[in-house]
């Protein structure tokens, strides 16, 4: 038979450990809350959208944006209005660049590498320039050259391992290009 104290003792230990079990699943689930509840150690975390933005003639500006960003975001970040006639609802990818012209016309491009690789943003090796690439640690020009015109009679790139028959790509390069680039 428990006594009194020992049963309390016991009740004590099981509310310590259910609270360090509890709040252990919240820290490694990153440990602020989300819009829909707390974030536990099975809700993946998603990475930020950056997009930079043009718009006329102000300076171009960088912006963090939620992992479901759209255009709308982006126009909300800097506070202005979207243009008449641009597709707000357009999901924004990282490393996106928005143009807004002084006719308040909208185009979309692609970050530099140099400035990808600032954001820890991959870059895409099917539109990268040979600049893009040499912005990559330990990549110079002619490396980069190299992987571009293997990259332009290759085709299609399924796998890093194809990258390796380029000359000078090693063990060290390639996880290099898989650490800042994406296929």
């Amino acid at each position: 038979m428990q006594t009194d104290s020992e049963e309390y003792s016991q009740l004590i230990w099981s509310i310590l450990a259910a609270t360090i079990i509890v709040v252990g699943l919240t820290m490694l689930g990153g440990g602020s809350p989300t819009r829909g509840g707390a974030r536990t150690a099975l809700t993946p975390v998603r990475d930020p959208v950056f997009v930079e933005l043009r718009y006329r003639n102000d300076k171009p500006a960088v912006y963090r944006l939620g992992p479901d960003a759209k255009l709308w975001d982006v126009f909300r970040a800097a506070g202005i209005a979207p243009p008449e006639g641009s597709d707000t609802y357009r999901p924004m990818e990282s490393g996106e660049v928005v143009t807004v012209s002084l006719k308040g016309e909208v185009t979309t491009g692609v970050m530099d590498g140099a400035k990808l690789v600032a954001l820890g943003v991959k870059i895409p090796l099917r539109t990268a320039s040979s600049k893009d690439i040499e912005s990559i640690p330990g990549i110079g020009k002619a490396l980069s050259r190299r992987i571009l015109k293997y990259l332009a009679t290759a085709g299609s790139v399924d796998s890093w391992q194809d990258l390796a028959k380029v000359k000078g790509v090693g063990s060290l390069t390639l996880e290099r290009l898989r650490r800042y680039t994406r296929l």
